[in-house]
């Protein structure tokens, strides 16, 4: 019966395809002669239809994709979709392009399906090189055993960004990515650095030991998963200091790569303003609470309430979120209170960070690190290269291994007090993708192609696969799915990534707004944070808030009232005036 319906299949594809010239791979194909860890090939087999995939090889890695396709082969072995072969191979072609890079040359490779990220969707849509994927994204997964289809996992965000105004889609979402600060739980523990509920017990509020009840975290509520954490930005200052005193490096995060931190901003910025403010910048469409009016030494005073429109969106910029997370970075990179690793703002690559803060424990050369900022994916990343191996053989698999190391990712602090029990707000700052070549099957020999493509995706998207991947990488999807099946067996940062998840609203910084969609490339984070300052020679400008706070000694106050030179009514008019006038 499956070598009936990939026959069928192909017969379709033939039918309803016309032939037109595609460039073939010049790699030769090799037979097999050994298996991976997942039983399956390493060398192309002439034997099998091969369906030749790409993979942002980042720090997701590809055991997911290796697992997936082991499966889906092993489903399909039996099955013929070309004359004198039987069965499938996926071949997976590891790469690091992102969306730009393979929209420009897609229409002359070989792979047939793309995983990557940074896509912005209306490049993709408008180049026309994506196949029309809407049928596989939205018919009901029966034949897997699901009564909902792909398109009942978007969010809402998602389906009014990925669903055009044709009612077609061309991309999936990928993975999440969130940028947070990352602690080590068995630190935090030993060295007894959770806040307590008596904030004049005589330990500066910190817990006499781990029996004492602790304060209630930044949501609030006695009993939960943040019990203990710093609720407020002086808390988590205090910490820093509470660190400092015991001979404990408080922060560490790659410098080589500056936009981390500038995400890890406006990630605190999106977190004090939540999802529907936070989205203002993206849709100009909407009611503006938390515009600052003045901001000065002594602190600021607020703008009502302001409608956003394309017309005024340059008031953005003037964000309360904005002010406060800037505030948290000047007083975070002061020189005088010694809280970071000075690689921080070195030439520290965000691997060589992480490799650093998970030996910082066991180095007698160094001093032992509290918290990490990166993103949720770093432990994956950190295990695929090998870091946490090397620890283990050096220090014991009952202290350095993966599983055995215990990291938090910790709920952000908020700014002020009576910010202290809103919800948590994350961005999910990827923009992720999943996608088909639009002449997928359309040369000669390969009709089946497309078919092929487009039901090894739709596999890849059923609950099975999607748990499976969290499984390998320890991190989320960017879709609704369910894993309380699996969570006995990720990390316990795994498991405190997703408790958080489940809590918080989640920004994804795209819509489909014309304004957004036509400058989708500008209108990002890491550009929100360019600032224009004048200290005293002219007007300056800067891109990173790191860099310019810890070198070129602009305060935080400085680098926020920047943004509104950078972001100028004239600059806005000649930027998207189109859009109102």
């Amino acid at each position: 019966m499956k070598k009936l319906i990939a026959l069928l299949l192909c017969i379709v594809a033939i039918v309803s395809l016309s032939l037109v010239g595609c460039t073939p791979s010049t790699e030769k194909p090799n037979t097999v002669d050994s298996t991976d860890e997942f039983d399956r090939d390493t060398k192309i087999n002439t034997g099998k239809t091969t369906l030749f995939i790409s993979n942002f090889n980042g720090a997701f890695g590809e055991k997911w994709l290796k697992a997936a396709a082991a499966r889906y082969e092993e489903i399909h072995k039996d099955d013929v979709y070309e004359p004198g072969k039987q069965g499938v191979q996926i071949w997976i072609d590891n790469a690091k392009q992102g969306g730009k890079d393979i929209i420009s040359g897609m229409d002359n490779s070989r792979d047939a399906i793309f995983f990557t990220e940074y896509v912005y969707y209306s490049d993709l849509v408008s180049s026309g090189k994506a196949l029309d994927i809407t049928e596989i994204a939205t018919q009901k997964l029966t034949k897997f055993g699901e009564n909902k289809s792909i398109a009942d996992k978007f969010t809402d965000e998602q389906k009014n960004y990925l669903i055009t105004k044709n009612d077609k889609i061309y991309m999936l979402p990928h993975y999440q990515g969130f940028r947070g600060i990352t602690y080590d739980i068995d630190l935090f523990e030993s060295e007894l650095l959770y806040l307590s509920a008596d904030k004049n017990n005589g330990n500066d509020g910190f817990i006499i030991d781990m029996d004492e009840t602790m304060s209630k975290g930044p949501d609030g509520v006695a009993g939960t998963y943040d019990d203990g954490l710093p609720a407020t930005y002086d808390e988590f200052f205090a910490l820093c200091s509470k660190m400092k005193d015991l001979g404990i490096t408080p922060v560490i995060w790659t410098g080589s790569n500056p936009v981390y931190f500038t995400e890890f901003l406006a990630s605190l910025a999106c977190d004090y303003e939540g999802l529907e403010q936070s989205m203002l910048n993206f849709t100009f469409d909407g009611t503006a609470k938390n515009l600052v009016s003045s901001a000065t030494e002594s602190g600021i005073t607020m703008m009502g309430d302001t409608a956003i429109t394309p017309n005024n969106g340059y008031l953005l910029a003037k964000q309360a979120g904005k002010y406060y997370a800037l505030q948290f970075a000047d007083r975070l990179l002061n020189k005088s209170s010694k809280y970071i690793d000075l690689r921080s703002v070195g030439a520290l690559s965000h691997t060589e960070a992480q490799k650093t803060y998970i030996a910082s424990r066991f180095l007698s050369t160094e001093s032992t690190i509290g918290m990490l900022i990166e993103s949720n994916y770093w432990e994956n990343e950190a295990d695929d290269m090998g870091y946490f191996k090397t620890m283990a053989k050096q220090y014991g698999e009952d202290r350095a291994s993966r599983n055995a190391r215990r990291f938090g990712f910790m709920p952000f602090p908020k700014a002020t007090q009576d910010k202290v029990g809103e919800g948590v707000t994350l961005v999910d700052y990827l923009m992720t993708g999943a996608f088909i070549r639009g002449n997928v099957g359309q040369e000669t020999g390969k009709e089946y192609e497309k078919a092929l493509a487009l039901d090894f995706l739709q596999f890849l998207y059923t609950d099975e696969s999607l748990v499976e991947f969290t499984l390998y990488t320890g991190c989320p999807k960017s879709l609704n799915y369910n894993v309380d099946s699996i969570m006995d067996k990720v990390s316990p940062y795994t498991r405190s990534v997703f408790e958080m998840r489940a809590r918080a609203d989640i920004v994804y910084p795209y819509c489909d707004k014309d304004i957004y969609v036509d400058n989708a490339s500008n209108l990002n984070y890491a550009n929100f944070y360019k600032t224009v300052v004048n200290k005293g020679q002219g007007n300056t400008p800067y891109q990173y808030p790191s860099n310019t706070i810890y070198k070129d000694g602009v305060t935080g106050l400085e680098y926020f009232n920047g943004l509104s030179v950078q972001f100028s009514k004239e600059y806005w008019d000649n930027a998207y005036s189109r859009y109102y006038i």
